[in-house]
Protein backbone atom coordinates (compact mmCIF):
# COMPACT_ATOMS: atom_id res chain seq x y z
CA UNK A 1 0.00 0.00 0.00
CA UNK A 2 3.03 2.51 0.38
CA UNK A 3 4.68 1.84 -3.06
CA UNK A 4 0.51 2.42 -4.55
CA UNK A 5 -0.90 4.50 -2.19
CA UNK A 6 -4.03 5.23 -4.78
CA UNK A 7 -4.55 1.20 -5.79
CA UNK A 8 -8.03 0.00 -5.39
CA UNK A 9 -8.98 -3.59 -3.50
CA UNK A 10 -11.23 -5.62 -5.03
CA UNK A 11 -13.23 -7.75 -3.07
CA UNK A 12 -16.71 -8.62 -1.78
CA UNK A 13 -18.48 -7.77 2.10
CA UNK A 14 -16.65 -11.12 3.57
CA UNK A 15 -13.68 -10.07 2.53
CA UNK A 16 -14.00 -6.52 3.41
CA UNK A 17 -15.17 -7.79 7.14
CA UNK A 18 -11.63 -10.37 7.08
CA UNK A 19 -8.86 -7.85 5.81
CA UNK A 20 -8.51 -5.60 8.84
CA UNK A 21 -8.31 -8.49 11.11
CA UNK A 22 -4.84 -8.96 8.78
CA UNK A 23 -3.72 -5.31 7.98
CA UNK A 24 -3.98 -2.15 8.93
CA UNK A 25 -5.17 -0.56 5.87
CA UNK A 26 -5.54 3.09 6.05
CA UNK A 27 -9.10 4.81 4.82
CA UNK A 28 -10.34 0.98 3.38
CA UNK A 29 -13.48 2.63 2.83
CA UNK A 30 -12.41 4.84 -0.19
CA UNK A 31 -9.93 1.88 -1.57
CA UNK A 32 -12.10 -0.78 -1.86
CA UNK A 33 -14.43 -1.99 -4.81
CA UNK A 34 -17.31 -4.08 -3.63
CA UNK A 35 -18.62 -6.86 -6.10
CA UNK A 36 -21.12 -9.69 -6.04
CA UNK A 37 -21.78 -12.88 -7.20
CA UNK A 38 -22.51 -12.42 -10.99
CA UNK A 39 -21.33 -9.02 -11.29
CA UNK A 40 -18.90 -8.03 -14.07
CA UNK A 41 -15.95 -5.21 -13.60
CA UNK A 42 -15.24 -3.58 -16.52
CA UNK A 43 -11.49 -2.26 -17.17
CA UNK A 44 -11.71 -1.09 -20.19
CA UNK A 45 -10.00 -4.15 -22.34
CA UNK A 46 -10.79 -7.10 -19.92
CA UNK A 47 -13.83 -7.48 -17.78
CA UNK A 48 -13.92 -9.74 -14.58
CA UNK A 49 -16.72 -11.43 -13.93
CA UNK A 50 -17.03 -12.74 -10.26
CA UNK A 51 -18.25 -16.22 -9.05
CA UNK A 52 -18.78 -16.94 -5.09
CA UNK A 53 -17.07 -19.93 -4.20
CA UNK A 54 -17.29 -20.36 -0.26
CA UNK A 55 -14.75 -22.80 1.08
CA UNK A 56 -12.73 -23.15 -1.79
CA UNK A 57 -9.85 -21.73 0.32
CA UNK A 58 -11.56 -19.41 2.60
CA UNK A 59 -15.21 -18.57 3.32
CA UNK A 60 -14.84 -15.67 1.31
CA UNK A 61 -13.31 -17.11 -1.66
CA UNK A 62 -14.95 -15.50 -4.83
CA UNK A 63 -13.94 -17.20 -8.34
CA UNK A 64 -12.71 -14.29 -11.28
CA UNK A 65 -13.58 -15.06 -14.93
CA UNK A 66 -11.68 -12.88 -17.43
CA UNK A 67 -13.88 -14.25 -20.57
CA UNK A 68 -11.10 -12.56 -23.54
CA UNK A 69 -8.48 -14.15 -22.08
CA UNK A 70 -9.96 -17.46 -21.04
CA UNK A 71 -8.29 -16.72 -17.71
CA UNK A 72 -9.47 -17.25 -14.10
CA UNK A 73 -9.40 -17.42 -10.59
CA UNK A 74 -5.61 -17.46 -8.91
CA UNK A 75 -4.50 -15.10 -11.67
CA UNK A 76 -6.23 -12.15 -9.72
CA UNK A 77 -5.97 -13.64 -6.24
CA UNK A 78 -2.80 -12.58 -3.81
CA UNK A 79 -4.05 -12.90 -0.38
CA UNK A 80 -0.86 -11.94 2.10
CA UNK A 81 1.81 -13.02 -0.33
CA UNK A 82 5.13 -11.74 -0.90
CA UNK A 83 5.38 -10.75 -4.47
CA UNK A 84 6.28 -8.63 -6.57
CA UNK A 85 3.48 -6.61 -7.68
CA UNK A 86 4.71 -4.77 -10.83
CA UNK A 87 6.11 -8.25 -12.47
CA UNK A 88 2.89 -10.00 -11.11
CA UNK A 89 0.28 -7.42 -12.77
CA UNK A 90 2.05 -7.41 -15.94
CA UNK A 91 2.08 -11.43 -16.37
CA UNK A 92 -1.80 -11.75 -15.51
CA UNK A 93 -2.47 -9.76 -19.20
CA UNK A 94 1.28 -10.73 -20.99
CA UNK A 95 1.81 -14.63 -20.27
CA UNK A 96 -1.27 -16.27 -18.47
CA UNK A 97 -3.28 -17.14 -21.24
CA UNK A 98 -4.99 -20.17 -20.47
CA UNK A 99 -4.84 -23.08 -23.16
Amino acid sequence: MKKYPDIKLVGNSKTFTFLPQFFDIQNLDSKKIEVKEGEILDLGNHKLKFIMAPMVHWPEVMMTYEEKEKTKNNYYNCINCDCNYDKFVSNIFSNSRSP
